[in-house]
């Protein structure tokens, strides 16, 4: 078999079974997370990694939440971290 044929083609440059082959062997040999622009984990929450805290409430009290949720396109997260600083008096640029 021809492996020079060329079989299609990428941003208007030929491919060819070789060319594929290879592609194959640098895969199997695998990228780094820098080759592939990939961060790991999630993102940073202010100056050191977030903690995660659990909080009991009503039924009630959660029907509301949920009901901001979605009225807002939010999160339940950032809806509890905005209430909690205006509780506490803390602008959310501090």
């Amino acid at each position: 078999m021809n492996k020079s044929k060329v079989i299609g083609y990428s941003g208007g440059v030929p491919v060819t079974e070789n060319d594929i082959d290879e592609f194959v062997k640098e895969a199997e040999r695998g990228y780094s997370d820098e080759q592939l622009g990939v961060k790991r984990g999630r993102p940073a929450m202010g100056s050191a990694p977030a903690r995660v805290i659990q909080v009991r409430m009503e039924p009630e009290l959660h029907t509301l939440l949920v009901e901001r949720v979605s009225a807002e396109h939010s999160s339940t997260s950032a809806i509890m971290r905005a209430a909690l600083r205006k509780y506490l008096g803390i602008n959310e640029t501090e």
